[in-house]
Formats: C-alpha cells, structure tokens, sequence
C-alpha cells in the first residue's frame, strides 16, 4: 500500500467508514512500528481541529491549509534526504513524518470541507421544507424521512454519500447500506445510522437523539471524537460539547406529531402537560399552587385527531381541574 493509500484508510476510519477488514490493515500498520501510531494520532488532531472550523458554516481552503501548516511547521520544513521507505512484515511501509503531515493535512482539510462545499456549492441539492404541515419524503436511497411541520431537510440530488443536512424536528428510517452508513447533519452535531429508527430535534441551542430501534452514533461537528451510541430507548441531548443522558424514551407520545395520536395511560399531570403542549405547540404549565400534588395527578386517554380545546375540557373533566390563558399559555389549577 502507498502512503496515500494508508492516508485515506485512517481517514475513513476516523469518518467511521473503514470496512473490518480495513480496521484490520489500519491495527497491523499501527502495531508495525511507534513512529506509525504517532503519525496517526496527529492525522486525528489535524481531522478534529478541521471539524472546528467547518461548524461555523464558512470555508476558506487556502488558509485552512495556511494554519494546518503553520501549526506543524510544515512550511519551514526541508526535505530530508535521509528519508527513505523501508519494508517491514507483512509488506507495510514507513515513510517519512512530514512528508506524510503535509499530504494528510491537505486531504483531511479538502476531504473534510468536501460536503460542506457541496452543499452550499454547485451540485444541485433538493431542498424539502415543511412550511404548512407534517410531510414525508423518499430518498434516492428508499430510505423515509418524517418532518415535523418547520423543518427542513437539504441533500445531494444524487445522495451518493447518503449524508442530509437537517433543520428542525425529523424521524428518519434510513434502509440500510453496510458500505456507506446514513448521517444527518445540523448546525452542531452528526448523526449516524447504525441499523435502526430514530427522532432527531435540532433544537436552537442543542439537539436531542431518540432512538426507537437499533443503535445511532451520535457526534459532536465541532469535535468527531466526542462521541456516543445509543441503543433502542435511549435518549441523549447534546448543548455546547456536552452530552446528557435523558430518561429512557418510553413516552409513547415522542412521535404523536407524526401519529396524530396522543395516549396516555396512568401518566402523572406534569408528563401529560408536557406531551399535550409539545403536540399542539402551545405553551401549558401547572399552577404554582398545584405545583406538588400535580405528581398524584393521573392520566388514562387517548387523543386522535382532536383540537385543543376537546383535549383540556377532557383533562378538566377526569382531574376536577379547571383551566384559565394567561396571554398564550393554559394554565391548569385547582378552584
């Protein structure tokens, strides 16, 4: 293998796209000799530091590559001519450090600011925005993307590298495609499709994951590295480069935009304000005053297809609340 060809196989490795069996080529070369493991570790810093200025949204090639050379001196450096390609078992090859920085810096920079630029740059994209209400779509690729009524999804119109960009609130059910994964991308974080089904909410300041089946790899933009999977019923929310841990995602209510169904079966007040609130839109809070018995408050009903009014008067009629709007929240108190 050519220096570029191991190059690219840390590359895809470090995109989570490298094959077992290139796990396995990339583990022997690391294995073969310290100087290869230290080259590896600097192609990880170079990806992650390119993965910070990507997330701001603005690409300029030359000075990228005028600070990824600058930060390893790679402008000073002379060639050496001492610098040769030695064989080592199983046919892997040494090459010189910074000769391989200066071509890796370059590929990981280009390779990374890649589908960004293709996004906002000369390949046509198809951009779905759900102005008016829910809508549903079919990708290229067979896989179905439920968008919550605001959001939008951008993508390649060819969707070669099954990667979309998402604004908003969207349930993806990606087909699956062991060779290239499917992601989705926001302002702040990547998404990757390890076999499953799952609610992604771009919120302003963070976003959250709901897996329903399988597993997601949930990613910082900024740092690839900070990173978690997540399996069915896990929740996680991602503000800055911190990861919280949600409860379990059992509320049957997470998709009730997407089903037009609310059910609720023994559940405390403040879970049936909250879910009730999330569905319509509308800001509904518990008195302050009910505040610590609301937990002793239950709920058994279901809701399909009802406006907001019928949903209250029925929760006023099965808790003995009452209801009053203060500007644009309901509030629910006890006479």
């Amino acid at each position: 293998m050519s220096e570029a060809d191991y190059i690219q196989l840390v590359l895809k490795h470090l995109d989570s796209q490298a094959s077992p069996a290139e796990q396995a080529a990339l583990q022997s070369w690391l294995e073969a000799d310290p100087q290869n493991r230290l080259e590896y570790q600097a192609l990880e810093k170079i990806w992650n530091d390119s993965g910070r200025a990507l997330a701001t949204h603005s690409f300029d090639v030359g000075a990228a590559l005028d600070k990824v050379r600058g930060r390893l001196d790679l402008t000073a450096a002379t060639p050496d001519p001492t610098a040769v390609t030695q064989v080592v078992p199983a046919t892997i090859r040494v090459f010189p450090w910074k000769r391989t920085l200066a071509a890796a810096s370059v590929l990981v920079v280009l390779g990374a600011a890649g589908w960004w630029i293709r996004i906002h740059s000369g390949t046509p994209q198809t951009s779905i925005h759900a102005e008016t209400a829910n809508q549903s779509v079919t990708l290229p690729d067979g896989s179905l993307v439920h968008l919550r009524k605001g959001a939008t999804l951008s993508y390649p119109a060819s969707l070669a590298d099954r990667t979309v960009e998402l604004s908003g609130e969207a349930f993806f059910e990606p087909t699956a495609n062991a060779i290239t994964p499917f992601r989705i991308r926001t302002a702040r974080a990547v998404f990757q499709d390890i076999g499953t089904s799952f609610l992604v909410n771009d919120l302003p300041a963070s976003d959250v994951l709901t897996v329903i089946t399988g597993k997601v790899k949930f990613s910082e933009m900024a740092n690839p590295s900070n990173s978690l999977i997540l399996t069915k019923g896990q929740k996680a929310l991602l503000s800055g480069s911190s990861f919280t841990a949600i409860a379990p995602a059992g509320d049957p209510n997470v998709l009730a935009w997407k089903t037009d169904i609310l059910d609720f079966k023994d559940q405390p007040l403040s879970d049936v304000a909250a879910d009730i609130a999330d569905y319509y839109q509308t800001a509904i809070t518990i008195d302050p005053a009910l505040a610590e018995k609301a937990g002793t408050i239950r709920v058994t009903a279901r809701f399909e297809h009802q406006p907001l009014k019928e949903v209250l008067e029925e929760v006023r009629l099965m808790t003995g609340l009452s209801t009053r709007k203060e500007k644009d929240t309901f509030v629910l108190y006890k006479k």
